[in-house]
């Protein structure tokens, strides 16, 4: 009677295991920058304990298409986005934008939502600071999607002699 037991109990606490085990294996992240699946076997995003989801910088600055540079004498990154350089450094929650439009006052110093981190070599900000480059962000339970809202083209089929010539900026949707 008593083996019986016993052997109720091991396998109770085996299969108790097995569902706990399975419970705790993470979910995958699905992350996609401008339609394309980023893989996320080394770059994952996740989330921060205050609920702040974090995306890999260079990765998703690259795939929209901005330059990243490293600045190793100052030790600082920055972003050259259209129209704008954004210059951030590791460990602090501080951004400084430089912009080149003097009518609209996009420059600044500003603070994200959590602090630039850097785990097992790779760089990551909140996904909320591409929107600062005038980029849509979806965050999802276990998603994260970004996507450029506008793009910006020289108009070359302007007609001649008009305020639009060759070197003008033009939105298009």
């Amino acid at each position: 009677m008593y083996r019986i037991i016993a052997k109720l109990i091991l396998v109770a606490g085996i299969a108790g295991g097995a569902s706990s085990a399975m419970a705790a294996t993470p979910v995958a992240w699905e992350f996609k920058v401008n339609d394309k699946a980023i893989s996320t076997a080394t770059t994952s995003p996740y989330r921060t304990e205050e609920d702040v989801v974090m995306v890999p910088l260079r990765i998703t600055s690259e795939q929209l298409g901005y330059r990243v540079h490293w600045n190793a004498k100052q030790q600082y990154i920055s972003i050259d986005a259209p129209y704008q350089i954004i210059s951030l450094k590791e460990n602090t929650r501080d951004i400084h934008v430089a912009n080149d439009f003097q009518a609209i006052p996009l420059a600044g110093d500003f603070t994200l939502d959590s602090q630039v981190v850097k785990k097992q070599g790779v760089t990551y900000v909140p996904a909320t600071f591409f929107e600062r480059l005038f980029n849509t962000v979806e965050i999802g339970p276990k998603s994260v999607t970004i996507a450029v809202s506008m793009s910006y083209t020289t108009d070359t089929n302007a007609p001649a002699n008009s305020p639009a010539d060759n070197n003008s900026i033009s939105v298009v949707e």
